[in-house]
C-alpha cells in the first residue's frame, strides 16, 4: 500500500511513503528515505507459480493430439484463477468449452518477438493439448492484443495454467473464430462489432446504418447515435425459436435511457398462433435508468440493478422451461416464471440499437453482442463478466521469471496536478492488482501491469492510499508485525 497524504507544510505536494512490502508468508521492510509523517505500508500480495496438473475436460470426451512446439522460440504460462483472490468461482463449479479472453500487453509481452499480426501465436493446455483460439485484436504498435481461447473446462477454486508459444518466423495463422464460438458450445451468433462487422457463426449479414467504429471494451466496438444502428436481417431462420432455451446478451456504454440495446423476433406473429405468447427478445434501458428484457408476452424480467451511464455494463437475458432471468454485470438481477411463455417464429428481424426493423433510439457504445441456444448458467455468466470487465480478475499476465519482488521507489513527492510512474518487480506473479484506497474505500485501478502512473490531481481529502497487490503461494512462514495506534493502517492479514 502506498500511503498518500497531503502535506500541510507544502500544500501543493503529496507524499507517498511505502514502508512495508508484504507477501503471503513474509514481510519486507523497504529503506526509509524520510521520516514518515504517518506510517503507511506498501502491500503487494502475489501468487507464485504452482506446480499443479492441468484439469482436463470431461473424460468421456476424446482428447486432442498433444502438439509439439519445439520450433517456437518463446513460451510462457498464464494462469486462470478461480480462487477467491481471482474470479471466485465455487469449488463445485465446472464451466466447459468457455471462450477465455486473454489480453496481452507490452508491459509483459514482447511484441517484437512475434510476427507482425500474431500469426505465430499458439496456446496449449498443461497436458500439451493445443487450444483453438481467435485473435480479435493485435496491435503491435500500441502493444496490446485481445485473443479468445476455447477452454475445455474451467473449474472453481483452482489456478489452472495454459501456455503461450510465439516466435516462429514461418508459422501461418491458426486464428479461427468459428472454432472458438460454435454450435457445439451453444453459440448461435457472436458479433465482435469491429471494423469487419461480421457474425463469427455466419448467422447474420450485418448492414451498418450510420454507426461508427469506436474504442470497445475488447478491441473495437461500435458507437451509435439517435436514428443510427445495425440491421442484422429481415428473415433470420437460425436463431432460437418456439419455447426453446436461449441467452441474449451485450456489453454497452450508454449515454442516455429509454432505448433498446439489442432486439430479435417478429412482432405480433407467433409460432403456435396463440395471441399473447412472447414472440421477441428485446434488451431495454428504461427511463429513469433501469434494465429489462421484454417479449411482447409473459416472457421477460426486470432487473433490480440499474445501468451506469457512461460506463461499460453487461446485460444477459436467459430463458428456459418458462423461467425468464436477467443478469446484470454477472449477477442475477431478476426473474419471472410463466409456463410456455415464448412462441418465437423461425423468420425473425435482428437489430442492434433499435427494435422491430428500425426505431434506432440507443445512444452510446456497444460491444460483444451474443445469442446462444442454451440458457447460460449463473457460473458461466459470472465467469464471463469477471473475465471481460475492464479490470478483469480471471486470467493473469505471463508469469515473470525469478523471484525478485519490490517497487522502483520507496518515496515519491508528487506536485498537485502532476503524475509519476511506479514500477514493480514480482517474479513468479500469477496475477497483479493495483488498488486505490481512499477514505476507507478500495478500487482496482489497474490489473496485470508492472507499472502504474499515479495522477495526483487536486484531491480534497487529507489522506488516501494506493497499493499494488498481487497474490502468492509462497511457503515461507508468515511473520506477524506489531503495530502502534499511529500505524493502525499497517494491519497485516
Amino acid at each position: 500500500m502506498l500511503a498518500l497524504r497531503k502535506n500541510s507544510k507544502y500544500p501543493d505536494e503529496h507524499r507517498l511513503k511505502p514502508l512495508f512490502i508484504r507477501l503471503i508468508g513474509r514481510t519486507m521492510k523497504l529503506p526509509s528515505l524520510v521520516k514518515p509523517m504517518q506510517p503507511a505500508p506498501l502491500v503487494m500480495v502475489f501468487l507464485l507459480q504452482l506446480a499443479a496438473a492441468w484439469p482436463s475436460a470431461a473424460q468421456d470426451k476424446p482428447q486432442k493430439t498433444v502438439a509439439s512446439y519445439q520450433d517456437w522460440k518463446h513460451f510462457g504460462s498464464v494462469f486462470v484463477i478461480t480462487t477467491p483472490e481471482g474470479a471466485d468461482l465455487p469449488a463445485t463449479a465446472v464451466v466447459q468449452d468457455f471462450p477465455l479472453l486473454v489480453r496481452l500487453d507490452k508491459d509483459w509481452f514482447n511484441f517484437s518477438q512475434a510476427k507482425s499480426r500474431g500469426e505465430d501465436i499458439r496456446f496449449s493446455a498443461g497436458t500439451g493439448q493445443p487450444l483453438v483460439y481467435q485473435i480479435e485484436e493485435w496491435d503491435a504498435g500500441r502493444g496490446t492484443a485481445s485473443i479468445w481461447v476455447r477452454m475445455p473446462a474451467i473449474k472453481g477454486n483452482e489456478r489452472q495454467p495454459i501456455k503461450l508459444h510465439w516466435g516462429h518466423p514461418i508459422a501461418a495463422s491458426e486464428s479461427n473464430g468459428k472454432a472458438v464460438f460454435n454450435a457445439d458450445n451453444g453459440f448461435v451468433s457472436v458479433l465482435h462489432l469491429d471494423a469487419a462487422l461480421s457474425d463469427e457463426l455466419g448467422a447474420l449479414t450485418l448492414k451498418d446504418q450510420g454507426t461508427t467504429t469506436a474504442s470497445g471494451l475488447i478491441g473495437q466496438g461500435r458507437h451509435l447515435t439517435l436514428g443510427k444502428g445495425i440491421h442484422g436481417g429481415d428473415h433470420i431462420a437460425t436463431y432460437p425459436f418456439s419455447d426453446n432455451a436461449f441467452t441474449s446478451e451485450a456489453w454497452f456504454r450508454p449515454q442516455g435511457t429509454d432505448s433498446t440495446i439489442f432486439y430479435w423476433g417478429r412482432y405480433a406473429t407467433r409460432l403456435n398462433g396463440k395471441t399473447g405468447d412472447g414472440n421477441e427478445v428485446s434488451l431495454n434501458i428504461g427511463s429513469p435508468a433501469s434494465l429489462n428484457w421484454a417479449s411482447d408476452g409473459p416472457g421477460g424480467a426486470h432487473a433490480d440493478a440499474a445501468p451506469v451511464l457512461g460506463q461499460w455494463n453487461h446485460v444477459a437475458a436467459t430463458y428456459e422451461n418458462g423461467t425468464s432471468r436477467i443478469f446484470v454485470n454477472g449477477k442475477l438481477a431478476g426473474s419471472r416464471f410463466h409456463k410456455s411463455a415464448m412462441s418465437i417464429v423461425q423468420d425473425i428481424v435482428v437489430n442492434v440499437g433499435g427494435m422491430r426493423g428500425s426505431n434506432y433510439r440507443y445512444v452510446g457504445d456497444v460491444d460483444e453482442v451474443r445469442v446462444s441456444k442454451v440458457a447460460r448458467s449463473a457460473d458461466w455468466l459470472r465467469l464471463q463478466f469477471e473475465n471481460q470487465k475492464p479490470q478483469q480478475s480471471l486470467a493473469g499476465p505471463i508469469v515473470p521469471d525469478g523471484s525478485e519482488f519490490g517497487v522502483s521507489q520507496a518515496h515519491l513527492a508528487i506536485g498537485e496536478g502532476q503524475s509519476k510512474t511506479i514500477t514493480a518487480k514480482a517474479g513468479g506473479a500469477q496475477k497483479v492488482f493495483w488498488i486505490l484506497k481512499r477514505d476507507g474505500d478500495e478500487s482496482i485501478v489497474a490489473t496485470d501491469r508492472f507499472a502504474y502512473t499515479f495522477n495526483a490531481g487536486r484531491i480534497p481529502v487529507s489522506l488516501f492510499a494506493t497499493r499494488a497487490k498481487t497474490t502468492d503461494t509462497g511457503a515461507m512462514k508468515h511473520k506477524k508485525k506489531k503495530h502502534t495506534k499511529k500505524n493502525i493502517n499497517n494491519k497485516q492479514g
